[in-house]
């Protein structure tokens, strides 16, 4: 694993100890959204992202989860509660 930070974000990346590879990895941009970036398919023949987390939504924001099936746009969500 490599940790990378510059003033864009940071990035940690994570590697296939047996070939060295690199497999994935962490980055974060300057809203405080967390993005997962990795290979995907058979045999890991191309890449994907996918954003875990926003840190910048307040309540009362409204945000849209575009991962859902079958919803070109996305299904609109708002945020209701912040718990820490």
């Amino acid at each position: 694993m490599i940790h990378i930070r510059n003033s864009i974000g940071s990035k940690t990346l994570f590697f296939n100890p047996l070939t060295a590879e690199c497999i994935g990895g962490l980055r974060e941009n300057t809203q405080k959204q967390i993005f997962y970036i990795g290979k995907l398919g058979y045999d890991n023949e191309f890449w994907h992202t996918d954003m875990l987390y926003d840190f910048s939504l307040s309540l009362g924001d409204t945000f849209f989860d575009a991962s859902l099936e079958g919803y070109s746009s996305g299904l609109p969500f708002e945020v209701v509660a912040i718990l820490f």
